[in-house]
């Protein structure tokens, strides 16, 4: 995901979408809050189940995978990787 744009299409069709409730979710819920489709994504959001881990959402197919890989796409953007290091984050 090289920008906004694509990674605010790669949510919308997803199928469905799974987030923590710690901080890359927070972060998660902060970026598509500022893509304005907060409501759209919240409503298809796929919830771990206590104790699991998000990455068990996706592994068992619950979640859509391709979303999840454009999310982490977007964030190794230089676009994205300026804002973390402003933010304080030193990206991987």
């Amino acid at each position: 995901m090289s920008t906004p744009e694509k990674l605010n299409h790669a949510l919308r069709v997803a199928r469905g979408v799974s987030y923590s409730a710690g901080a890359s979710g927070l972060h998660f819920f902060e970026v598509i809050r500022q893509l304005g489709i907060e409501a759209p994504i919240v409503d298809k959001r796929v919830a771990a189940k206590p104790g699991e881990v998000v990455g068990a959402v996706v592994a068992r197919d619950d979640a859509d995978s391709e979303a999840a890989s454009a999310f982490v796409d977007f964030l190794r953007s230089s676009a994205a990787q300026t804002v973390l290091r402003h933010k304080g984050l030193d990206p991987v």
